[in-house]
This record gives C-alpha cells, sequence and structure tokens, in this order.
C-alpha cells in the first residue's frame, strides 16, 4: 500500500469503487443547510484506497445569476487535494460570462493545492458585500470595499469560484477521507508510516488517537521519530499518551524520555507534571540518573517538581541527588532546598551542614 503525497493515476487500476454517502457543510450555504453528497472511493486490487473524488457544482450562488458547472475534485488517501477535472466541453466562467483563460486554470489548480490560501480567512459574507481583486487590479465598483489578494492568489475576476472551490477542497470532506483511510489501515501499516514523510507521521499519530490502544506497540516507532525533531510530531505523541494511565503511559514516557534531547525532555517532562497517572519506581531512578547527567537548570528544576508532586508515595535517592551539590551554585542550591526538608542519614546530613556553611551568602 503507498500512503504518500503526489499525484495518483487514475486510469492505470482496474479496481472498484465504493460509494459514501455523506453529510458535510459549506461556508456558501445557509444556515443548517448541510446537504448530501456522494464520496467516490478508488479502491486498488487489495482493497486499499487509490484516490478519493467528489462532484461539486463550481459555486454557490444564492441569487441565482452565477453560471454554474459541476466540477469533479480528488483528495489522496490523507485527504489531501490532488486536482480538479471538468467535463469534456465545460469551462468555467469571470465575471461579465469571460470564458477562464489556460494561465487562470493553471492559478486555480496552484491555489486549491494550497492549504494556506488566502481563501482560507475570506469569509463568504465578503464574497457578497465586497470585490476581491488581485494585484494591480482597480476596483471599478463604485461603493465596494476590496480585497486586495497578492498575484496568482486568485483568479481575478473568479472570486466566487476560487472561493468555493478552495472550501470544498479543504472543507469538513478532508476529516471525512481521513476518517475513512484510518479505519482501513492495519497496524503494521501504521508503523509504515510512522517512518513516513511528515504528512503520514501526522496522519498515523492522529489516526492512533482516534482508536486508543496500547501505546507500547508502537513504541520503537514513537523513539525513532525523537532523531529528527517536529514539534508537531512531538505534541501529537505525547497527546497520544496522555490518552493512556498507568503504566501504558509510564512506561513509554520513560523510554522516550531517555531517548530525548533537551528540547524534547523540557515538553515530556510538562506533560509528566501535570499527569494524573502513577509514576513507579524505576521512573522516579530515571528521573534521578536524567538530573546527575544534565546542565540544564529549567531540566533539573522541573524533575524537583515531580518529585515534589510524588513524595506521598515517592522518594528519590537523596544520596545520589546530593551530588548535585558540587554542580555550579544555580544547581546545588536548589538541590540544597530541596533535601534540606528531607529526613536525611547522619553523613548526608552533615555533608548538607558542611555546603551550607561554605556557600551561606549564595542561599539566602
Amino acid at each position: 500500500m503507498t500512503l504518500l503525497t503526489g499525484v495518483y493515476s487514475y486510469h492505470d487500476f482496474q479496481d472498484s469503487i465504493v460509494m459514501h454517502e455523506i453529510t458535510i457543510d459549506h461556508p456558501g450555504f445557509l444556515p443548517a443547510d448541510d446537504r448530501n453528497f456522494i464520496l467516490y472511493e478508488k479502491l486498488d486490487v487489495d482493497k486499499h484506497p487509490i484516490h478519493y473524488y467528489m462532484n461539486v457544482e463550481s459555486t454557490i450562488c444564492l441569487e441565482g445569476v452565477c453560471k454554474i458547472v459541476p466540477v469533479r475534485l480528488y483528495w489522496n488517501p490523507l485527504g489531501q487535494y490532488i486536482e480538479y477535472e471538468l467535463d469534456k466541453g465545460v469551462t468555467l466562467e469571470k465575471t461579465e460570462g469571460r470564458p477562464f483563460l489556460e494561465e487562470d486554470y493553471v492559478i486555480l489548480h496552484d491555489l486549491l493545492k494550497d492549504p494556506q490560501s488566502a481563501y482560507r480567512d475570506i469569509r463568504y459574507d465578503q464574497i457578497t458585500k465586497e470585490k476581491v481583486v488581485g494585484e494591480n487590479q482597480i476596483d471599478a465598483i463604485s461603493g465596494a470595499t476590496s480585497i486586495i489578494l497578492a498575484k496568482g492568489q486568485t483568479v481575478v475576476g473568479a472570486a466566487w469560484t476560487c472561493f468555493t472551490l478552495w472550501h470544498w477542497a479543504h472543507g469538513p470532506v478532508v476529516q471525512v477521507i481521513r476518517g475513512l483511510t484510518g479505519t482501513s489501515l492495519t497496524s503494521v501499516q501504521l508503523k509504515k508510516l510512522l517512518k513516513g514523510s511528515d504528512d503520514d507521521i501526522i496522519f498515523a499519530l492522529e489516526e492512533l488517537m482516534r482508536r486508543g490502544g496500547e501505546p507500547m506497540e508502537y513504541i520503537d516507532q514513537m523513539t525513532y521519530l525523537l532523531n529528527s525533531y517536529n514539534s508537531e510530531v512531538l505534541r501529537l505523541i505525547i497527546q497520544y499518551l496522555e490518552q493512556s494511565s498507568g503504566s501504558s503511559y509510564c512506561e513509554p514516557m520513560r523510554l522516550l524520555l531517555n531517548a530525548a534531547n533537551g528540547k524534547q525532555r523540557i515538553s515530556l517532562l510538562t506533560s509528566i507534571l501535570k499527569s494524573t497517572s502513577a509514576l513507579d519506581e524505576p521512573f522516579l531512578n530515571d528521573l534521578t540518573e536524567l538530573m546527575i547527567h544534565t546542565n540544564e537548570y529549567q531540566e533539573i528544576n522541573m524533575c524537583f517538581l515531580v518529585y515534589q508532586k510524588l513524595e506521598s508515595t515517592h522518594h528519590p535517592d537523596f544520596d545520589r541527588i546530593a551530588e548535585l551539590l558540587n554542580r555550579p551554585i544555580l544547581i546545588a542550591r536548589r538541590a540544597y532546598w530541596y533535601l534540606s526538608e528531607k529526613q536525611l542519614s547522619p553523613d548526608l546530613k552533615q555533608k548538607l551542614d558542611r555546603f551550607e556553611l561554605e556557600n551561606r551568602e549564595s542561599l539566602y
């Protein structure tokens, strides 16, 4: 099974098509006017999705004065727009009945490929009450406010069509497609996706969160992901783990913490601090080792905060923590104030008193 971004051939397979009746909204619809559509899923011979497509109208024109033509939109299995298709002999029109030029079709395709297109933040009422024009265009409509878009961000004179099709391409149907594809995947396929592109990884993690389940089954893949830091990927990994509790949270979090770099450890420790899952003795011991081997005050301070959170059930190795008294004063002082509140052995208490005597000016 291939689940990669890019263009898929629509003619090279002799496979089946599954029809899904879906109910979706569009910002151009009237309130509470969700409508039913048929989403087509094309499958390969192994019954894996190749792509999806849906037939829509080129514009949503409540006034009934626009030329409306059918447009077929295609998405890959991750719900990413691939291309649009018109029936043979059908053309799109701009204002005053002017046909699209060849370059207009290219611009339309490019803006539909862009999930961050300017049309993402333009509302339907702005299309109806204002005028969207392209760079260096003059607003010829008296009394209308212009929304000026850069060259290539719109087909000049076709704001209705650009707005309508962009919101079809990137609207609720995307999550429907991702859900259908996710449901069809086996755990083996999900593990393969977790070593793919960023888009594949994010898709797989979102599907894992939807399913729930045992994180340890995927711990090797999640540890692998730490090798190339991506804040969005790490956020999703943590969010996935936070759905679990007890050892299902504790053990994979411990393994990830041991494999993480400093920036990643801060994010993981933040999750640990707010977690309600019980942390066990091995976890506590690993935190102590982390403190001994890092020079980052923020990490060490967060470990102490975890200790304080757990002190009703677990106590760390005070002798190991006392090794921090030999570190730079900022770290040593944090260790001193933590240990000064604990019941210590006579030898350790003597060591702490000696540290206080030698560093009194830095402690108070």
